[in-house]
């Protein structure tokens, strides 16, 4: 037996009739394609002010989802993301930063390349863990500050830093290592979501 996953968003109107349809839609679609709504992983998700929900959970016959879920390790939500719903985005990233200094990786970064190579480290893994994020959400200011002083603490080893974060983010034909500012990225792909 084949077995597929996605996620499908409906919207609907707050009627009985509305529902029905969408019920109907769904019927249709595990007909001609095969693939049957899970009704026990399906919820519904009323907007604020919906009258009759009870009414409406027993149409569609799911159990009433609360916003906001996480779907692919990010979070869904009816509102913009305040500055602690990116908690777990931080957590990820000072998480593989704690596991790459216990790991026999400290031992190669504390040799004399550990500049070049933790300046690696944060443009390939650690942005590529950001890049996720910033295609789906416009960073607040306080996150992007959050992540540039996790990542500075990183590169100098929580020691004094030698080199402000900006001029870090040079070009290195300006004297700079090369590094993304975060908010650079954070606006262009902003411009993308527009």
């Amino acid at each position: 037996m084949y077995h597929s996953c996605c996620l499908l968003i409906l919207f609907s109107k707050g009627s009985v009739a509305s529902l029905k349809e969408v019920n109907k839609l769904l019927e249709s679609l595990a007909t001609n394609t095969g693939l049957a709504i899970n009704k026990e992983k399906s919820k519904v998700f009323f907007s604020k002010g919906t009258k009759n929900k009870q009414e409406f959970r027993t149409t569609i016959g799911e159990a009433e989802g609360k916003l906001p879920i996480k779907y692919l390790g990010i979070p869904l939500s009816a509102n913009y993301l305040k500055a602690r719903n990116y908690t777990s985005l931080i957590d990820k990233c000072r998480n593989r930063i704690e596991r790459w200094n216990t790991s026999s990786l400290s031992l190669s970064l504390s040799l004399s390349l550990s500049l070049s190579l933790s300046v690696e480290l944060i443009k390939t893994v650690l942005f590529d863990t950001l890049h996720y994020w910033i295609q789906s959400f416009k960073l607040p200011l306080s996150v992007i500050k959050e992540m540039e002083r996790i990542f500075a603490n990183f590169l100098w080893r929580k020691k004094m830093h030698a080199w402000a974060w900006d001029k870090l983010c040079m070009p290195k034909e300006e004297g700079g290592l090369g590094i993304r500012r975060i908010q650079d990225l954070n606006t262009a792909a902003s411009i993308k979501l527009v």
